[in-house]
């Protein structure tokens, strides 16, 4: 079953305040390398834009794709990204083909059945149920493989 129709419009919601607050965030600050601002302007800037660590609004919109079929569809756009899974240059190809396999992570030394991918603006999961039932979210730029 494909992302519910209320979810996706959700998702969209979600990322099209983000990338819009996003964009003020960088011409404030733009304007403030412009005017040599002070660094106690730059912090209240990036508190103001909860820039001071990581958190949904430093990366975004954590989205969840819980069907291969969506990423797969040349058609289906990602929410946020305004572009399919299939024209991702950085990203592993083979995810679809992964859903209901097992997969290991070496960095965090966990196995689990694949039931979805996520992304914010910075990185790609790929999520699995471990034996235990726990959710987990391996980022693909790190080391895993099918077993």
């Amino acid at each position: 079953m494909s992302v519910k129709t209320e979810n996706y419009n959700r998702y969209v919601e979600r990322w099209n305040r983000w990338w819009k607050r996003e964009g003020e965030y960088w011409k404030k600050r733009r304007e403030f390398v412009e005017r040599d601002a002070s660094e106690e302007e730059f912090r209240e800037l990036d508190i103001e834009y909860d820039k001071m660590g990581p958190n949904s609004e430093y990366f975004g919109p954590y989205t969840i794709i819980d069907d291969p079929r969506d990423l797969l569809n040349p058609n289906f756009i990602l929410p946020g990204m305004d572009s399919s899974f299939s024209s991702l240059t950085n990203t592993d190809k083979r995810i679809p083909e992964y859903f209901g396999k097992r997969i290991y992570s070496e960095i965090e030394h966990i196995s689990g059945v694949v039931i979805g991918y996520g992304y914010d603006a910075g990185d790609d999961y790929i999520i699995i149920r471990d034996d235990s039932g726990k959710e987990r979210h391996i980022i693909v730029n790190s080391h895993y493989y099918e077993v």
